[in-house]
């Protein structure tokens, strides 16, 4: 390429949307860019950001070393991961495919079998073993490293996958080479070339507003390219909407051709249900305004009951507000792969877990359903059903009020125990930080502090939502 945009705050210590222009080459004269800078930059440039791409740029020429022993500590990781039975690596141990399409600080991990998916993998590295992967594709995991990892890191990492291969290899019916074929690993060596551009016949914007169809890949040649595609990892564009040899309707390519049943279920995606995540502070409404629309009929909303390993509170009843289980319950249903997402609180009391297991009661495409959750299983579980099946619903109460609520509430109880209502209300300032919300996609707020109100806002948003 003849110009590249690198972020920084990927792999080097520097602050999200840091990144970097490279002129690689003399096709580009550095007046065109410095035109171009011209006409799009600001005028208020955040210093804050260019100092932090100053240091890190800094920190990179003064400190090789860093980047040396990087390189040594990948080699180790890469090569021990390669020699696993069940989870293949893609680009091996070294790099098998062209240097551009190779980038062997992006770990890239996926079961040969097939028996897991990308998120299945994702799932359990983050949740068993506190290991939090960049994203999770159809059938593969990618985890990001950089200079800052440390051996204990790569350390965990490797016990992991090793552990987890151990697993996939003793689970019968499906042998250890099942997914060594096409259709398991990602395409290795399938980079795209240099070679001659493709004629333009529309302009993007033309092809944006052009009415468009689907047709199988082998039969997309010649046809005009209706949206883009791209490569990810590394993100790169392979091509772009417009591009085409004749001037015939703009397609969308598949794969391959449709059965019967996957004609039937792109049909009835658009009438997915919606998965509506009631979260808040604590005492900021989640239970009442939750019980409230899960009766409401109009809405149609099935309930979802959540579990958890923390003793019943005086006036709960068992499968109303949760579903009261032993830790090793818990552990049971986690080792049968059954949890999608689990969140464990230290209290003055010991652990309490908070978790909601694929036991049936979610289920799209049998309509939307409501449960009452926090902000980390809010993305686990739109990680976990996708983002455009999970919908927050955020409900908030001024702090004075909240904790008033929360004594309340607590002296209520046979042994009220004010440290912990103490513990929670500081907890809830960490948990659901504005910093938190935003990285977490939450922008739209419910105001609790009339119940009535709230209540008939957020049945007009769920509706609307629904719809």
């Amino acid at each position: 390429a003849d110009l590249v945009v690198q972020s920084l705050h990927k792999t080097m210590p520097a602050l999200t949307q840091c990144a970097l222009l490279h002129n690689c080459s003399d096709r580009v004269p550095q007046e065109r860019i410095d035109a171009a800078l011209d006409i799009f930059q600001t005028s208020s440039p955040s210093y804050v950001l260019m100092a932090s791409i100053g240091n890190a740029l800094r920190w990179a020429e003064e400190e090789p070393e860093r980047f040396t022993a990087y390189g040594e500590r990948i080699c180790r990781l890469r090569g021990k991961l390669a020699k696993l039975e069940r989870i293949g690596l893609f680009g091996g141990a070294g790099p098998a495919v062209e240097a551009s399409a190779y980038d062997p600080g992006k770990i890239v991990l996926y079961d040969r079998g097939g028996a897991w998916d990308g998120r299945a993998l994702y799932g359990r590295l983050r949740e068993e073993y506190r290991l939090q992967p960049e994203m999770a594709a159809g059938r593969y995991v990618v985890l990001m490293t950089s200079p800052a990892d440390t051996d204990e890191g790569f350390k965990r990492l490797l016990a992991a996958a090793c552990e987890i291969d151990r697993e996939l290899c003793e689970s019968p019916g499906v042998p250890a080479d099942a997914g060594s074929g096409s259709g398991n690993a990602p395409a290795e060596g399938a980079a795209v070339r240099p070679g001659h551009s493709p004629e333009r016949v529309l302009t993007p914007a033309e092809a944006e507003d052009h009415e468009k169809e689907t047709v199988p890949v082998e039969k997309a040649e010649g046809r005009i390219c209706g949206d883009l595609i791209y490569c990810y990892p590394p993100g790169s564009l392979c091509w772009s909407r417009a591009n085409g040899s004749a001037r015939r309707k703009p397609a969308r390519w598949r794969r391959k051709p449709r059965s019967f049943a996957e004609s039937a279920k792109e049909r009835s995606e658009s009438s997915m249900g919606k998965i509506f995540v009631i979260m808040g502070k604590s005492a900021s409404g989640k239970d009442s305004v939750y019980r409230r629309l899960s009766t409401d009929a109009s809405l149609g909303l099935a309930t979802v009951v959540p579990y958890t390993t923390r003793p019943m509170r005086a006036g709960e009843t068992e499968g109303v507000e949760y579903h009261f289980v032993t830790p090793g319950a818990l552990e049971e249903m986690r080792a049968a792969g059954k949890v999608i997402e689990c969140r464990v609180y230290q209290t003055v009391q010991g652990p309490w877990a908070y978790f909601t297991p694929d036991d049936g009661q979610i289920d799209p495409e049998s309509g939307s359903c409501l449960l009452i959750g926090t902000l980390e299983s809010y993305q686990q579980l739109r990680a976990y059903f996708g983002a455009d099946t999970v919908v927050p619903v955020y409900l908030t109460v001024n702090d004075g009020e909240r904790l008033l609520r929360s004594i309340g509430r607590e002296m209520e109880q046979k042994s009220p125990n004010l440290k912990e209502v103490c513990r929670r209300f500081l907890a809830d300032e960490e948990d659901f930080s504005e910093e938190k919300l935003r990285e977490a996609g939450v922008e739209l707020r419910f105001e609790n502090d009339d119940l009535e109100e709230c209540i008939e806002r957020v049945r007009a948003f769920i509706l609307e939502a629904s719809a």
